[in-house]
């Protein structure tokens, strides 16, 4: 037989019981269900948000690929525009910074073609360029004239040439006559090999 106080107990905790059962079906259902709708909200705005990062890596890599197709096309028209400024004999090269000099009022005194060389990479291969090796023909050359047009002479052979020139020594010294000058200087023709590799 169940006493006065064990019945008051068991009273007590039929009620708690009750209590945390209302609890659980009033409180903490509709929390399981708010968390779980806003776990699936949050699910569906993350695979949004991949879609999107997708679609901007696409795009991204799109232009990467135009931007690189736009750089390699480039460097093939100056690759190809370098190989044209590169001619496989010397005649060409030679009379232009004969003539040259005669346009800009210059009276050659001597030209002089030295031995070819290959011209060396940074890694002391010889440079190559669509197969072709590249030479380098120093030039001796001796010209008089006046100052202002050994300036404009040597201007033109570096920028306006249609061949590679370069000009890697430079001694200017006065003549007698008033206003003229002599200019000696070695000059770098590059060329190609025409034999391939």
């Amino acid at each position: 037989m169940i006493s006065q106080p064990q019945k008051k107990i068991l009273s007590y905790t039929a009620a708690g019981a009750a209590i945390i059962v209302v609890f659980v079906l009033l409180a903490h259902l509709p929390a399981n269900a708010r968390v779980r709708k806003l776990q699936a909200q949050a699910d569906a705005a993350n695979r949004q948000l991949n879609e999107t990062k997708k679609i901007g890596a696409v795009k991204d890599a799109i232009s990467k690929g135009y931007f690189y197709t736009q750089s390699i096309d480039s460097l093939k028209k100056d690759l190809e525009s370098m190989r044209k400024k590169l001619p496989a004999e010397k005649e060409a090269p030679l009379q232009y910074i004969g003539t040259s000099a005669t346009k800009f009022g210059l009276e050659l005194l001597f030209i002089k073609p030295l031995t070819e060389k290959p011209v060396i990479d940074e890694n002391e291969r010889p440079l190559k360029i669509k197969d072709s090796e590249c030479l380098q023909l120093p030039v001796n050359l001796k010209i008089k004239g006046g100052y202002k047009s050994i300036g404009i002479y040597i201007e033109s052979l570096e920028e306006n040439s249609p061949f590679l020139i370069t000009v890697s020594s430079l001694d200017i010294n006065k003549v007698l006559d008033k206003g003229v000058l002599t200019a000696d200087m070695t000059l770098n023709v590059y060329l190609r090999n025409a034999q391939k590799y």
